[in-house]
């Protein structure tokens, strides 16, 4: 779905005369909104003089046994949640 802007510039082909404010009603009486962009949120803050973890692995994800390399990874979610996951790589589990 595109912006209000976008969608009168395609309606005004058509009726010219239409204004902004009778096609912002005419969506909010039928519930049409705009899909909005999320704003990027910062969640890594590298400014600092904390250590960082050794690669032990060095990019060597193979392995030749179950459960003797994890490997994990932290993402941020739209609502204020962290997600964290813990990976096998021998079983991809």
């Amino acid at each position: 779905m595109c912006g209000l802007d976008k969608i009168l510039e395609d309606v005004r082909k058509k009726f010219p005369k239409c204004s902004r404010n009778r096609l912002y009603k005419l969506q909010r009486n039928n519930r049409l909104y705009s899909i909005r962009k999320k704003k990027f949120k910062a969640t890594t803050n590298s400014n600092h003089k904390l250590p960082v973890a050794d690669n032990l692995l060095n990019q060597d994800f193979n392995t030749k046994r179950p459960e003797s390399v994890w490997v994990s990874d932290i993402s941020y979610v739209y609502t204020s949640l962290y997600l964290a996951t813990v990976k096998d790589i021998f079983t991809k589990d």
